[in-house]
């Protein structure tokens, strides 16, 4: 749609001529596109010197791409999904014409290149002065790129982080918009290049992407992560790796908890929930892959209650018979003002906010927030009579099973095998599991020694021995190493390699300078460890 002066042009017809008189004259064209995205208006200001030339306005319906031919240059803006591309040339007659773009020189005959389009107005000035300086034309282009609205209605679409805009389908009975992986998208996941794809256009509470199972069905490639209204998932390349098809469609979206049993209702409060989805050629899937976790953040903002106590913010997953089963790995994170977990299978998902107090846990003890963040979630449930013993020393066994639990490893009911000391009691299933999982060998001759109690290095290794095997070592980042350690040569040999890497990952803190490797570990030492690894 293009207006000249406030008057509507016909599709492909020209304006006609204007008359201009000695002085300014101010001319102004808006070019709407069809889909709604790009408002172009373009103000020309035309000074002209007494017994100058007369300067023709042609304007066509360029479909996004309008161009302009005021007998002195010619002049063309380009709007493209994601930058506007600016060409000015002089024109035949008057190659000498001077002509700046945002106060730049352009060579006669050149492009002067790509300007990028942010949400909002993005104004380009053009001046042309003619080689006898009687005719100066100053172009002023406001190019608006909407995020919605519009006279006809809000716009939808996708954003990549290459900068292409993608189109989406609009379902008004379900509410909601999908967005289409297309063959430049896979060339680059397949690449090993990660993809962001942005949903703009507001008043939808379910997004979705439709998928070649194949584009997500190796560890190789790009991840991708959508951007939605109502949160973030990242998607691992892997997710879809062992499952047969052909379109694959991931789908968030806000779920309304008004028919979930009164408890439940109570518990949520009215906090988000959100239900994670997957159809495979149009049939669900119940998807679980434990080797490729999805992390989804979800906008939170937090009481006042709550910001005081962030640790206790936590995620629940509702199950099929509406349980409330709590999250180990969600938290809400201050830096982006979501609530954020990982999960290996979809299903729905709510914020909430459960804190958990030890009479012999102070507010200003340095463990305080770490026993905190772990009661909360289940993790730990004390020692009893509302103590947590935090200067106990820990147990074999209880460090396992609060490993476990952190990791979301339920305990082997009616194992086959276990250890022969694992006698018949809260830790048994947690060491079948574990022993089940090559994540604990024991102590020899098929023993663990449950009741030992367990010595730093000891506890290092064995949480190392975890990570590895279950694919989540960390990555070194902490500028420490080993040897930075006063002590660093009193660690056993066969501890060495775990300690040193948890040091380089961040995970330990040492003593005054010490890692004091055969010190018994305290209650809250080991829950200091497993918090700084749940919340890195």
């Amino acid at each position: 749609k293009i207006t000249v002066n406030g008057e509507e042009v016909a599709s492909g017809e020209e304006s006609g001529e204007i008359a201009l008189e000695v002085g300014e004259n101010e001319i102004e064209v808006i070019v709407t596109g069809e889909d709604q995205l790009y408002t172009t208006t373009y103000t020309v200001t035309v000074t002209r010197a007494k017994d100058s030339r007369l300067s023709g306005l042609d304007v066509s319906d360029g479909a996004l791409d309008p161009a302009f031919d005021p007998g002195v240059t010619e002049y063309k803006v380009s709007v493209s999904n994601s930058v506007s591309r600016l060409t000015v040339t002089p024109a035949a007659f008057d190659p000498a014409a001077e002509i700046l773009v945002n106060g730049e020189k352009v060579v006669s005959g050149e492009a002067s290149g790509e300007i990028e389009l942010k949400v909002g107005e993005n104004v380009i000035t053009v001046e042309v002065t003619s080689a006898d300086g009687l005719d100066k034309t100053v172009y002023t282009v406001t190019v608006t790129r909407a995020s919605g609205g519009g006279s006809a209605g809000p716009t939808y679409y996708a954003v990549t982080s290459g900068g292409r805009v993608l189109a989406v389908a609009v379902d008004p009975v379900r509410k909601n918009l999908t967005v289409k992986a297309d063959g430049e998208m896979g060339e680059r996941l397949a690449a090993g290049v990660s993809e962001t794809i942005q949903f703009v256009g507001g008043g939808y509470e379910s997004f979705s992407l439709d998928i070649p199972v194949a584009f997500l069905s190796g560890s190789n490639g790009g991840a991708i992560t959508l951007e939605t209204a109502i949160g973030r998932v990242m998607i691992p390349a892997n997710m879809l790796e062992g499952l047969d098809g052909g379109k694959a469609t991931i789908t968030i979206r806000r779920f309304d908890a008004s028919g979930f049993p009164e408890d439940v209702r109570t518990a949520i409060g009215s906090r988000p929930v959100v239900e994670l989805t997957l159809t495979v050629d149009g049939k669900p899937v119940e998807w679980n892959n434990p080797e490729a976790p999805v992390t989804v953040s979800i906008p939170y903002t937090p009481t006042k209650e709550e910001r005081e106590n962030p640790e206790s913010i936590i995620v629940w997953f509702i199950d099929g018979v509406g349980n409330l089963v709590c999250v180990p790995n969600g938290r809400y994170d201050a830096e982006t003002g979501t609530v954020t977990f990982a999960t290996t299978h979809f299903s729905l998902f709510a914020a909430g906010f459960r804190p958990v107090r030890f009479a012999d846990v102070p507010e200003d003890a340095w463990y305080y927030q770490a026993v905190g963040f772990l009661a909360a979630r289940g993790i730990t449930n004390g020692t009893g009579g509302g103590l947590f013993s935090p200067d106990a020393p820990l147990k074999r066994a209880d460090f396992l099973v609060l490993l476990l639990r952190a990791f979301d490893i339920a305990p082997d009911e009616d194992p086959a095998d276990n250890f022969a000391d694992a006698g018949d009691t809260y830790y048994t299933g947690y060491l079948a599991a574990a022993k089940r999982l090559g994540l604990a060998s024991g102590v020899g001759d098929n023993l663990f020694a449950p009741e030992k109690q367990i010595t730093r290095q000891e506890m290092f290794t064995l949480l190392y021995n975890t990570l590895k095997a279950l694919g989540k070592l960390p990555e070194g980042g902490s500028g420490k190493t080993l040897s930075d350690f006063a002590d660093a040569d009193t660690v056993a040999g066969w501890a060495q390699e775990a300690v040193s890497a948890l040091v380089e990952a961040g995970l330990i803190q040492g003593s005054n300078g010490n890692i004091l490797p055969n010190a018994t570990t305290t209650r809250a030492e080991w829950a200091q460890v497993l918090y700084n690894w749940l919340v890195r």
